[in-house]
C-alpha cells in the first residue's frame, strides 16, 4: 500500500468503513506512518482519534506529529495529542503538550493535553498544573485536576476542590468533584454542603451508580440506605450494580442488605456470585456460610470466595 492509498480509503463514504480500513493496516506497511498522519485530518472524529491512538504505539513519529501543529485545525490537533499518550515522550513533545495543558484558551485541546500528561509527567508537575487549573480551569479540566488530587492524595487541594464544588452549577461536575473529595476527607463532616445529596441521588443512575455506592461506603453515609433499597427495583439496572448496592447496605450495617448480599453470593450465575464474593471480601461482611457454598463451585467463583474468606480471617 503506497502513501497515496490513504486517498483511496477516504473515498469510502461510510466513515465506519474508513475507520475499519485504517484499523486493519498492518504494522509492517511501509506507508503506515504517513497514512496515519494524513488520517489525523479526516472529517470523521473516529478516524482521527484512531489514527492518533495508533501513532502513540509507533516509534519515531513524534517529530512528524509535532510538525502538524503549525497549521493544523483544532480538530486535527486534538487527535494528534493522542499520539503523545504514552509513558515516555521526547522533551520537545513534553514541552508542546505542556503548552496546551496550561492554556485555558482552547478547552478541548487542554483536555487532551492533560490526558497525555497524566501518562508521562512527574507528580510534581501534575500538582503544579492542577493548582493552575483550580484558578482558571473549565469543567473538564477541573475534573481532571480533582481526580489527580485524589489519586495522589494531595490533601492540601481539598480547599480548592470544595470551592470549585460550591461555585459550580453543573451537576455532573459537582458529582465528580464530590467523588474526588470523598477519597481525600477523613469523614463525612468534611464534605461540602450539598455533596452528600448529589452522591446519594447518583445511586439510581446506572452510569455512575457503582462510583456513588463506593463513595457512600467510604463516607459511611447511612442516609443513603433508603435510596439504595430502590436499586433492585430498577428494571434496566445491571445486575452487578444491584450487588454493589446490596453490599453497600450491608457495609452500613443494614441486616436486609446483608441478607440480599448473601443471596447474590449463592446466585446460580457465576459473574453475579463472583462479584458478590468480591464485595463481601472488600467490606469484610461476615457471610462465611454463603462463601463456603460458593467455594464448592467448579468455576472461577471459587477464587473470589476464597479471597473473601481470607479477608474475613484478617478481621
Amino acid at each position: 500500500m503506497a502513501t497515496q492509498d490513504y486517498y483511496y480509503l477516504s473515498q469510502f463514504r461510510n466513515p465506519e468503513s474508513r475507520l475499519r480500513a485504517l484499523s486493519e493496516i498492518p504494522l509492517d506497511q511501509p506507508a503506515l506512518i504517513d497514512i496515519l498522519l494524513q488520517a489525523l485530518e479526516d472529517p470523521y472524529p473516529g478516524v482521527r482519534f484512531r489514527a492518533g491512538d495508533r501513532l502513540a504505539n509507533l516509534e519515531g513519529v513524534e517529530e512528524k506529529v509535532r510538525a502538524l501543529f503549525g497549521n493544523a485545525t483544532s480538530k486535527t490537533k486534538q487527535a494528534a495529542l493522542l499520539a503523545f499518550r504514552k509513558e515516555h515522550v521526547e522533551q520537545e513533545s513534553e514541552d508542546l503538550v505542556l503548552e496546551y495543558a496550561l492554556s485555558p484558551r482552547e478547552p478541548s485541546l487542554r483536555y487532551h493535553a492533560l490526558l497525555a500528561l497524566h501518562l508521562f509527567a512527574k507528580e510534581s508537575l501534575l500538582k503544579s498544573i492542577s493548582e493552575a487549573i483550580f484558578d482558571d480551569g473549565d469543567d473538564d479540566a477541573l475534573i481532571i485536576a480533582a481526580q489527580w488530587s485524589a489519586i495522589y492524595l494531595w490533601k492540601d487541594h481539598m480547599g480548592a476542590i470544595k470551592k470549585a464544588f460550591t461555585d459550580s452549577t453543573n451537576k455532573d461536575l459537582g458529582f465528580q468533584l464530590a467523588i474526588s473529595l470523598s477519597k481525600l476527607v477523613s469523614d463525612l463532616s468534611q464534605m461540602p454542603e450539598g455533596s452528600q445529596a448529589q452522591i446519594i441521588d447518583a445511586v439510581l443512575d446506572d452510569k455512575i451508580s457503582m462510583t456513588a455506592c463506593q463513595a457512600i461506603a467510604r463516607l459511611k453515609i447511612s442516609d443513603a440506605i433508603k435510596t439504595l433499597r430502590r436499586v433492585p427495583n430498577k428494571i434496566f439496572m445491571h445486575e452487578l450494580l444491584k450487588v454493589e448496592a446490596a453490599a453497600t447496605r450491608a457495609m452500613l450495617g443494614e441486616k436486609e442488605g446483608k441478607k440480599a448480599l448473601g443471596k447474590y453470593i449463592e446466585d446460580k450465575r457465576e459473574h453475579v456470585s463472583s462479584y458478590a464474593c468480591e464485595c463481601t471480601g472488600r467490606y469484610k461482611i461476615d457471610l462465611a456460610k454463603s462463601l463456603r457454598k460458593a467455594l464448592k463451585k467448579k468455576d472461577d467463583r471459587r477464587i473470589a470466595a476464597q479471597n473473601a474468606l481470607d479477608a474475613l480471617e484478617k478481621i
